[in-house]
């Protein structure tokens, strides 16, 4: 299943490669990136074969890998590499926290939720194909509870949120407003006003965009 860039290509639509050792989970994800009107299927393989199908010529913006099984940060080096000016997503689950270091050590610059919906899939692509460090709410909410939880931290910020600032916090660091805060977790505008302050009160912050830049996950950026 490739596509390679032509001048049919629809130079508004941002053209995803799929890479999953699964097949079910590959043509069903690629059906859902060709049924999407801002999304194009640059192409699908499984992930051994992706870095030479991407090195033919595929040119996608952004890779979406299934590392949702073991990681296999050698070959996640490999699709980084041979994805060229293209960035990588890597689909994880929430619980896989021990991953997520060696996955943007690896190259990725997004991580993805299986628990995501096709709309939330198909924005974190879009973002990412934007330039933008893109992460899946509850997986944000997973690392800070993680680092909440990791012994040696003495006071730092993450022990003094609660699981609902967390939860918030991980939105702020997606980049939704309030309001878009409050339609999300279905609570009042207000309600989410006064998380945000007690969160910028113990990140030690004045505005979101710095408690963004302090609470977003260390996923790296292509240069």
């Amino acid at each position: 299943m490739t596509a390679q860039r032509s001048s049919m290509s629809d130079p508004h639509k941002v053209r995803v490669f799929v890479a999953s050792d699964v097949r079910l989970y590959r043509e069903g994800v690629s059906r859902l990136i060709a049924a999407d009107n801002s999304l194009e299927l640059a192409g699908a393989a499984s992930t051994s074969e992706s870095p030479a199908r991407l090195r033919d010529g595929v040119e996608p913006e952004v890779v979406l890998v299934d590392a949702t099984r073991r990681v296999n940060l050698r070959l996640a080096r490999e699709i980084s590499s041979a994805a060229g000016e293209g960035r990588v997503v890597a689909l994880v689950a929430p619980n896989q926290g021990d991953d997520f270091l060696a996955l943007a050590d690896a190259g990725v610059s997004g991580l993805l939720s299986w628990e995501a919906s096709p709309h939330q899939l198909a924005e974190i692509l879009r973002r990412t194909a934007r330039g933008e460090t893109t992460c899946s709410p509850d997986v944000a909410e997973a690392l800070l509870t993680r680092a909440r939880e990791k012994p040696g931290r003495g006071s730092g910020f993450q022990e003094s949120l609660t699981r609902r600032e967390a939860q918030i916090a991980a939105l702020v660091a997606d980049g939704l407003s309030n309001k878009a805060i409050a339609s999300r977790l279905s609570i009042e505008v207000a309600t989410v006003k006064n998380h945000v302050h007690s969160v910028l009160e113990k990140l030690r912050v004045h505005s979101r965009g710095e408690a963004a830049a302090k609470l977003r996950p260390p996923v790296g950026r292509r240069n």
